[in-house]
């Protein structure tokens, strides 16, 4: 899943555990989303990471 998004696409999850199994990977995927310039929600913790506009 996560190598089919592309620069500018928002990856939605329910819940943080949905996409990691521990805090360092977790960690890690948001980190290489961000990269990547993917943005990324999760809806239970309201947790929204997203590139600042210019």
């Amino acid at each position: 899943m996560l190598r089919s998004l592309r620069p500018g696409d928002t990856l939605i999850v329910w819940r943080l555990d949905r996409l990691g199994r521990s805090i360092r990977e977790l960690i890690q995927i948001i980190e290489k989303l961000g990269r990547r310039k993917i943005d990324f929600i999760s809806l239970f913790q309201l947790v929204m990471i997203a590139e600042q506009l210019p």
